[in-house]
């Protein structure tokens, strides 16, 4: 819940985020990965599995080696992007 929660603090309401901000904005708030997330969500680039007999419904936006690759990506970029600025 902590990026969650941080989210929320640092870009505001949820259904906003989801709905209204434009993906650079939402990757300037540092959360790893929101940004991707939420194109993929309004691109409807998501799998869906409903739940059934009491178990919930899981959502996935991304594969898991895809994940570790992304966030492999994402960190030395923004080192790159952090340097650039104060140069």
């Amino acid at each position: 819940m902590n990026n969650y929660n941080a989210a929320l603090d640092i870009l505001g309401p949820e259904l906003s985020i989801l709905q209204n901000l434009e993906p650079k904005a939402i990757d300037k708030a540092g959360i790893p990965l929101l940004g991707e997330a939420v194109k993929r969500m309004r691109r409807e680039e998501i799998d869906i599995s409903p739940g059934y007999d009491g178990e919930f419904g899981r959502v996935k936006i991304f594969k898991d080696q895809e994940r570790e690759r992304l966030m492999g990506q994402k960190q030395p970029l923004t080192s790159v992007n952090r340097k650039m600025k104060n140069a």
